[in-house]
């Protein structure tokens, strides 16, 4: 307890009733100012991590959905095609059914 006092003010006999130091107050005045640094720097840091997170999960969402989906001439094909045409995911599939409904 003694140790956690002497950061602030050790107290002695001597010192008893008189005004802190100008180094004391300094002390005493920025601490909360730091402290508010910190919370913001904190604050700024996970706002940071989250929109770094947004931009990788978007950019892999994208990358995905390039990867996997249909192009927009396909899923016109698909639709003229109607209920016979079944695309599997296959690349083969999917050229074969876009050039079918290119001939249509």
């Amino acid at each position: 307890m003694r140790d956690a006092l002497d950061g602030v003010r050790g107290y002695s006999c001597f010192s008893a009733g008189t005004f802190p130091t100008e180094m004391e107050r300094g002390a005493q005045m920025y601490q909360g100012f730091e402290q508010e640094l910190a919370r913001e720097r904190v604050a700024q840091m996970r706002t940071e991590v989250e929109h770094n997170r947004l931009e990788t999960r978007l950019a892999r969402e994208s990358r995905f959905a390039k990867a996997s989906g249909l192009s927009e001439e396909a899923r016109l094909a698909k639709a003229r095609l109607g209920g016979e045409a079944v695309l599997r995911g296959g690349m083969l599939s999917r050229g074969t059914t876009f050039v079918a409904a290119l001939f249509r």
